[in-house]
């Protein structure tokens, strides 16, 4: 895939991830009692999805995580409050389906839940449907995540691993 195309491609991801946050900031202001403390969003950059999708051995347009929705709270019942929100969104919404939820635990220590959803029609305003993950960690998961992501992939040091 060309750059271009992988913008064209990208575009409707852009703006379902845009109207999620936009509908998660509603609510999380509606409910007033969610412990939120971070959103984050992003689109798989070009380069990261063609390494991705040469890794795995899929075409990049069957990526899950072409789009990421990150949103850190306080607690596992935060957690399924979330979800529950997500899962409400799909169904008022024929254009935005759960294929996924699960519980993700690697052996590398990485704790967070996982929705993987599919979008169409009037949720990505475009003709091209597309998939996202969403990734809802607590606080401690996120945090340990984030340092043991730092010290296994981004340190120029190697470490023991007794």
């Amino acid at each position: 895939m060309h750059p271009d195309a992988y913008a064209r491609f990208t575009r409707p991801h852009t703006r379902v991830l845009r109207q999620l946050v936009l509908d998660l900031e509603f609510f999380v202001a509606d409910i007033n009692l969610l412990g939120v403390f971070s959103v984050e969003s992003r689109v798989k950059t070009f380069n990261s999805a063609i390494a991705k999708a040469e890794r795995i051995q899929i075409p990049i347009d069957q990526l899950q995580d072409i789009g990421g929705l990150r949103i850190v709270v306080a607690t596992k019942n935060d957690v399924m409050v979330l979800m529950e929100f997500f899962r409400r969104r799909a169904d008022i919404s024929k254009d935005l389906k759960i294929l996924k939820e699960e519980p993700v635990a690697r052996a590398s220590g990485y704790r967070s839940t996982h929705l993987t959803a599919e979008f169409s029609g009037h949720y990505s305003r475009s003709v091209f449907p597309g998939k996202l993950e969403i990734q809802i960690p607590t606080i401690f998961e996120h945090a340990f995540n984030f340092v043991s992501h730092s010290l296994a992939y981004k340190s120029p040091l190697s470490h023991d691993k007794a």
